[in-house]
C-alpha cells in the first residue's frame, strides 16, 4: 500500500453528486461526471471494480498518444488519493473533472501533486526540474501539426535551459531559503515558470476559485451555527411586541403631559 499523496488533504474525491457540483460548478449538467463514469466502466469492465494501475496507464496512454509514461505514472500517484494502489470511481471522476472543468486553483493543486513524486508536500529542485522537462515535452508535442506516436525528446540545450529556469523559480519563490518550494509558494509562481507549458492542468478560461479543505468546510458550518445561535439569542432578548407598544404609548403619554404642563406655565 502506498502513502497518501501530497494533495489528499486538500483534494479528495466526493461521493455525493451535490458535493461534486459544488466543487465543479462548470459541470452543471453533469456531462463530464457521466462521461467519466462511463469511461471508468469501460476501462474496468464493471462500475464496481477498482481500476488497477495497469488499466489506468494503458487507457490514458491510448487517450493521450505519445504522452511520456513517467508523466502518466506521476498522474496516477497523484490521484490514487488514499494510496491503496487502486483508483475507484470517485478518484477517477476527480481526475477527469480537474482536467476538464476544474478551477485554476484546483488545477494548480493537481499539478503540485503530480510534481511532488516523493509525497512529502514540498517540492525539491530535482522534482521541479523533472516536471518542467515533462511539461516542455508536452508543450512541444501539442505544438506539432503531426506529432509522432513516440514520446518527444529534448535537446541537451533545452535541458540546461530548464535547469536554469528551475534555479530562477527557486530564487524567486523560495521565500524561507530552504531550497524547497511549499504549496503556497508554488501557488504564487507556477504560472510564471516552465510549469505553465504543461497545459494539461491549465485552462485560461477556468475560474480562479478555491477548492475548500475539510477544515474550511467544518469552520464554515461552525460559523453558520454561531449565526443561528445568535439569532435565537437576540430573539429571546428582544421585548415582546405588546410590551414595545405599551412602552411607546407611555412615552407619548408622558411627552403629551409634559407639553400640557409647559403651556399652563406659560399662561
Amino acid at each position: 500500500m502506498g502513502a497518501k499523496n501530497s494533495v489528499s488533504k486538500v483534494l479528495c474525491p466526493v461521493k455525493k453528486k451535490e458535493d461534486y457540483i459544488r466543487l465543479f460548478p462548470r459541470d452543471k449538467d453533469y456531462k463530464l461526471y457521466d462521461a467519466a463514469t462511463d469511461e471508468y466502466q469501460k476501462i474496468t469492465g464493471n462500475k464496481k471494480n477498482k481500476m488497477t494501475k495497469e488499466q489506468f496507464l494503458k487507457s490514458q496512454a491510448e487517450r493521450f498518444v505519445g504522452m511520456d509514461p513517467h508523466l502518466l505514472e506521476n498522474i496516477w500517484n497523484a490521484f490514487d488519493c488514499d494510496g491503496n494502489g487502486f483508483m475507484d470511481r470517485d478518484e477517477f471522476r476527480l481526475y477527469r473533472a480537474i482536467n476538464g472543468v476544474g478551477s485554476r486553483r484546483q488545477r494548480a493543486i493537481a499539478l503540485f501533486a503530480v510534481t511532488d513524486t516523493s509525497n512529502d508536500r514540498v517540492l525539491q529542485k530535482s522534482e521541479i526540474v523533472s516536471m518542467m522537462i515533462l511539461a516542455r515535452k508536452f508543450a512541444k508535442r501539442s505544438q506539432m501539426a503531426d506529432p509522432p506516436a513516440a514520446p518527444i525528446e529534448l535537446t541537451p540545450e533545452e535541458v540546461v535551459d530548464i535547469t536554469s529556469q528551475a534555479d530562477a523559480f527557486l530564487a524567486a519563490h523560495d521565500k524561507d531559503g530552504n531550497q524547497l518550494i511549499e504549496f503556497e509558494e508554488f501557488l504564487k509562481g507556477w504560472q510564471d515558470a516552465a510549469f505553465a507549458d504543461f497545459n494539461f492542468f491549465d485552462d485560461k478560461d477556468a475560474p480562479n476559485t478555491s477548492y475548500p479543505t475539510q477544515e474550511e468546510v467544518v469552520e464554515k458550518e461552525k460559523q453558520k451555527e454561531k449565526k443561528e445561535e445568535q439569532k435565537v439569542s437576540d430573539a429571546a432578548a428582544a421585548p415582546a411586541p405588546a410590551e414595545e407598544e405599551k412602552k411607546d404609548g407611555e412615552k407619548k403619554k408622558h411627552h403629551h403631559h409634559h407639553k400640557k404642563e409647559k403651556k399652563e406655565e406659560e399662561k
